[in-house]
């Protein structure tokens, strides 16, 4: 996970075995979205805001998952 300048997101990360993009929220849980190509894991690394990234690119096409903090 990076941290990253938003005021909704903390950090973000990708992990590429599972092509999964982790999300942290500064408050709030992180999620997962799976099965994320690299070319849009690249795309929200440079998205001008990673929020507005989030919302319009990734809730409405990938399936999400609430992490567990454990």
């Amino acid at each position: 996970m990076r941290p990253v300048d938003s005021s909704w997101v903390a950090a973000i990360g990708y992990e590429q075995r599972a092509r999964e993009v982790h999300i942290a929220l500064i408050d709030g849980p992180a999620y997962a979205y799976e099965t994320v190509p690299p070319d849009v894991w690249r795309r929200l690394l440079a998205a001008d805001s990673k929020g507005t990234f989030v919302n319009e690119v990734l809730k409405p096409h990938y399936r999400v998952r609430k992490l567990s903090c454990d």
